[in-house]
């Protein structure tokens, strides 16, 4: 499948998917047409060889789908499908994104961040829920016994590698923001940041 077919696909299910989401409420609609056979064969295209910066943005834009109905693996796996287009696209070493990064990049680090600091909460959230017995494990879905799943030392292990993520790619999308002129994003990057420095876990 040529570049500008994937592009015009992704294009078509990322209007679909964010319409029936954003507009209609229906997050089973969205996420049924995103995990649907058709969409996996579509992205099945190696994003380190193939896409354009369309094609990423695309990919930012599921991953945005995704985010808002709470899956944030799903997210963070389109997000960094996405970042590594750019990457590629923009001719942009990973050790020095913040030395050669544009305002394209600083968003898909934005997004990254920003998942990161919302699994953290809902996690911080949890760490003081104590589980009686050993039933299917309340704090995912991934169908397991509780004592083999997300106890609570799991989870605040979990919540500070959350922490870690989501500070290093924050701060990393401000450094390009603020070397690029984008000062506007910058306030809530800092609070973000501010936040995220004062929580001990």
């Amino acid at each position: 499948m040529k570049e500008d077919d994937i592009a015009l696909l992704l294009r078509f299910t990322e209007k679909t998917a964010t319409h029936a989401w954003k507009y209609l409420h229906q997050a089973h609609t969205a996420t049924r047409l995103l995990n649907s056979d058709w969409m996996q064969q579509l992205l099945a295209f190696d994003g380190e060889e193939q896409g354009n910066d369309v094609i990423a943005t695309s990919l930012n834009n599921i991953g945005g789908v995704y985010n808002a109905i709470g899956n944030y693996d799903k997210a963070l796996e389109y997000y960094q499908k996405a970042l590594t287009i750019q990457y590629r696209v923009f001719d942009v070493d990973e050790k020095h994104v913040e030395e050669q990064g544009n305002g394209f990049i600083a968003t898909s680090l934005n997004n990254i961040g920003g998942v990161y600091l919302e699994k953290m909460g809902i996690i911080l959230k949890t760490l003081n829920q104590k589980v009686k017995g050993n039933p299917i494990c309340p704090f995912c879905t991934s169908q397991n016994k509780y004592k083999k799943c997300c106890t609570q030392g799991k989870r605040s292990n979990i919540a500070k590698q959350c922490k870690e993520q989501a500070l290093k790619y924050i701060k990393q999308s401000r450094s390009i923001h603020h070397r690029v002129g984008l000062v506007h994003r910058i306030p809530n990057q800092d609070q973000a940041i501010h936040y995220l420095s004062s929580i001990l876990i």
